[in-house]
């Protein structure tokens, strides 16, 4: 950062933070930010992520001229609004030409920024919006607070200026210089700012990440027959076993992350996924070890039948090979790279660390990447599983659940979110769309057809699975 240093908050080191400003003082709104997410018991990975993501933008902001000094409202918006495109194509805008006759327009002043920032493309936005948007939040609300104590002090906001805050500094040139200043910070977050109490001035309720189109073949669950290259290419005994895992239960990498022993049982080969942040009944984990968990409708998972022996099978190489004992702690999954950081839970380690390893392994094992380009990520398996217990699960009558029933295996508490998973296979689609071609043709005839055009493309999906399963 340029404008701003860190200062860890103890007793959580230097991953939880307060910035201090060019003038030394800590900023009181990311302070509140901060607070605010420790308050309302935010897991540690997703505060790190935010406070990250914050103080980038905080810090843009500063170079951008529209915090800690006096701006305009439409100013600070225009500010706000283009900082995921100006993240998204910096180079795009260092190339802009600048306008003539108008010192506020973005091409006069988002190169320079850009330039000075050093930024460089990233390649999504998705993680961008939420934490920014959860800053302009509660920065608003203390800003409110901030005029609030103007008022009992007696200080008029009245006026026509569009920012409380800036009337405030404009109308009383005495205020002293401490309460100005945090005034122009906070007034950069009016995002709700009105001309008067009775003439609101709307926008927009913060920013958006665009939104990313998919080609209908791009499918996000990874392939179910590459499956085995992949852990082949796994380079440790943990790895293969919490891919294992993720594919044949469809349980999300935190909960994996966030397992102990003693939810896995051996003699009947099931794992139960219970909150990682309740030890015991009426136990919880310190604030500062609290893990992502986003709740999930039942404890107990349900595992793709011809995974469920391969991973118990990883699992206890994993335990006798690679699991550091003395490590403190009963979690399942460790950091077992050498060094001072050996045998920690491996919820501590990073979400791009764990990513990496997968899509390296993918890289290694010869697996195209999705149709987009994008490569694959663990969380692929979590899409696989939703597909085959959709479609291929073997029933009494046929293949597949009901889309309830895999809701129901995927912990989801409503059928849309398992709707994103759970996607009907593409030639079980052609199937039903060749049987509306032939219906109309010879409708008796179509009728008794379909079950034979459904299973004629299924069954050299079958040899392969079976095939796989042996493997």
């Amino acid at each position: 950062m340029i404008h701003f240093s860190r200062v860890a908050v103890q007793p959580y080191a230097s991953e939880i933070f307060d910035l201090i400003d060019e003038d030394g003082d800590i900023d009181p709104y990311f302070a509140a930010y901060r607070a605010h997410m420790q308050t309302k018991g935010y897991a540690l990975a997703t505060q790190k992520k935010y406070l990250q993501t914050a103080a980038c933008f905080l810090d843009y902001l500063v170079e951008a001229g529209v915090y800690g000094r006096l701006t305009t409202v439409s100013r600070l918006n225009q500010a706000i609004d283009n900082y995921i495109r100006i993240r998204l194509n910096p180079d795009a805008i260092r190339r802009l030409q600048p306008r003539e006759n108008d010192d506020f327009a973005f091409e006069n002043w988002a190169p320079a920024v850009v330039e000075k920032m050093g930024y460089s493309a990233i390649t999504s936005a998705s993680g961008i919006a939420a934490p920014i948007n959860l800053l302009l939040t509660i920065s608003n609300d203390r800003q409110q607070i901030e005029i609030d104590k103007l008022r009992q002090a007696g200080v008029e906001l009245s006026g026509e200026l569009s920012s409380p805050a800036l009337k405030a500094v404009f109308g009383y040139n005495k205020l002293p210089q401490n309460q100005v200043k945090a005034l122009c910070k906070g007034s950069a977050f009016a995002a709700f700012a009105r001309r008067a109490a009775s003439r609101p001035l709307t926008r927009r309720n913060g920013i958006s990440a665009p939104r990313q189109s998919r080609a209908r073949e791009d499918f996000l669950d990874f392939p179910i027959l590459d499956l085995s290259r992949i852990l082949g290419c796994a380079t440790s005994k943990r790895d293969a076993a919490l891919w294992l895992l993720l594919a044949g239960t469809g349980i999300r990498m935190s909960e994996a992350c966030g397992l102990r022993w003693h939810q896995i049982d051996f003699a009947k080969l099931e794992v139960f996924v219970d909150d990682p942040n309740v030890i015991r009944p009426n136990m919880q984990v310190p604030d500062d070890e609290r893990m992502r968990f986003k709740g999930r409708a039942t404890a107990r998972t349900f595992f793709i039948p011809f995974l469920k022996a391969a991973f118990f099978a990883v699992l206890s190489e994993y335990r006798n090979e690679e699991y550091v004992v003395r490590s403190g702690h009963d979690f399942v999954f460790q950091d077992i790279r050498p060094g001072p950081d050996m045998g920690r839970p491996f919820y501590k380690v990073s979400d791009t660390a764990r990513i990496k390893a997968f899509t390296s392994a993918a890289k290694r094992a010869g697996i195209p990447c999705k149709r987009s380009g994008r490569h694959w990520t663990p969380h692929s398996l979590r899409h696989l599983y939703g597909v085959y217990m959709l479609n291929d699960l073997p029933v009494p009558g046929g293949f597949g659940l009901t889309r309830p029933e895999v809701m129901d295996l995927m912990g989801h508490l409503t059928e849309t979110a398992t709707a994103h998973y759970a996607r009907e296979r593409r030639i079980i689609l052609d199937s039903k769309l060749l049987f509306a071609d032939e219906y109309y043709d010879n409708v008796d005839d179509a009728r008794q057809k379909l079950p034979i055009l459904i299973a004629t493309r299924l069954r050299s999906e079958a040899l392969k699975l079976e095939s796989l399963s042996h493997d």
